[in-house]
């Protein structure tokens, strides 16, 4: 093989002349170039460190374990976690840096949260250095840029996935080395409030524990149980934040919003019965006080809204938006009286929400219902 080889070279060489050699030298400088890129782990073992700023935000703090326990749970590697005044030098191939959280490395680098929003990201591999970061507490509204940074960058670089809480959720693909190709990307939410419901068992309402109380019993278990058994589903082996923010489910825009009228009936019940919607025994009862229905067509009971509301504005002056949401859910029906009825229930929500704005609510123009 060696010979064939040679035989092929020497005739490339009587042929083309020194042109070949420059090719071949040229070929070999680009085959020997090192491939652009920053290397994380290389063969199970770490190249490179994680820092933080010396002043590092929660967001930065929380993203760095959630970097470093997948990072370890990919490759078998644990890197370390440092503050960028313990750093000196020059990251290299030997080292690379990740820059989790904007600090001083960040500034050096020229890279900067200036132009991001609430909630914005900046990811950034170049040159052996990989940053990470986010406005944090810049925009007090959405504080978590850092971790959105992170999480963003194991699905999108490393093809982690989180699809349902707890690990059996998680999709954590495996490699001994990692290097991740040079890229820049820097985004800020177009949505600036992301929500989905949480029913979380940590915020089981009193009369909601009562309500389980009989199914629980039957399958003899206690609510503390359920609990647990709920905390301990929910685990990850990697730090992971909880579900919801790795969906980078986040940000505040001041809007008061859910059912408007759970203390409705504690605080009308007795003085008031009648702002209440009747029943299918014919009283006004209302099983569940926080789920209480109203009697939508009552004239004082839509002037009392259009006044609590005005005085929750001019208390709050911080809110964008108030809530006029009508409870749902539970046993207590929409209200069966005369009035009620002639409305027509699918268009009696229109009807009090549109008689509610009629009122005096305008005299707060900085708050939209």
């Amino acid at each position: 093989m060696m010979n064939t080889e040679r035989r092929i070279t020497n005739f490339a060489l009587r042929k083309f002349g020194c042109g070949f050699c420059g090719l071949v030298a040229a070929l070999g400088l680009a085959v020997m170039s090192p491939v652009a890129g920053v290397t994380l782990v290389e063969n199970g073992q770490p190249r490179a460190v994680i820092i933080l700023p010396n002043a590092s935000s929660p967001a930065a703090e929380l993203g760095a374990r959630i970097l470093r326990d997948h990072l370890a749970q990919i490759s078998g590697a644990e890197l370390p976690i440092k503050q960028e005044g313990s750093i000196v030098g020059a990251p290299s191939r030997e080292q690379a840096w990740i820059l989790v959280g904007e600090g001083q490395k960040t500034k050096g680098m020229g890279f900067s949260s200036a132009n991001l929003g609430p909630g914005g990201v900046f990811l950034c591999a170049s040159n052996q250095v990989l940053a990470l970061f986010g406005a944090d507490e810049k925009t007090p509204s959405d504080p978590d840029g850092s971790r959105y940074a992170v999480t963003l960058f194991l699905e999108d670089q490393l093809g982690v996935r989180y699809l349902w809480p707890g690990e059996s959720g998680k999709v954590v693909p495996q490699r001994k080395t990692i290097t991740v190709a040079d890229f820049r990307r820097s985004f800020t939410p177009m949505i600036k409030q992301r929500l989905i419901r949480n029913m979380g068992l940590g915020r089981i309402s009193p009369a909601f524990a009562k309500q389980m109380e009989a199914p629980l019993k039957h399958l003899d278990f206690t609510l503390e149980q359920l609990k647990e058994n709920y905390r301990a589903a929910g685990k990850t082996r990697s730090e992971s934040g909880d579900w919801f923010g790795w969906q980078r489910l986040g940000g505040k825009l001041n809007i008061s919003g859910g059912h408007a009228f759970g203390h409705f009936w504690e605080k009308y019940g007795k003085t008031h019965p009648d702002w209440f919607a009747v029943q299918n025994d014919g009283t006004r009862f209302q099983k569940y006080g926080d789920r209480a229905r109203l009697c939508v067509s009552n004239p004082e009971l839509i002037k009392a809204i259009a006044e609590e509301k005005i005085e929750e504005a001019r208390k709050r002056p911080e809110l964008a938006g108030l809530s006029l949401s009508p409870n749902d859910g539970s046993v207590n029906n929409y209200c069966k009286c005369e009035k009620c009825a002639a409305l027509d229930a699918p268009n009696g929500r229109k009807i009090f929400l549109k008689e509610v704005i009629n009122g005096q609510i305008r005299e707060v123009p900085h708050v939209s219902l």
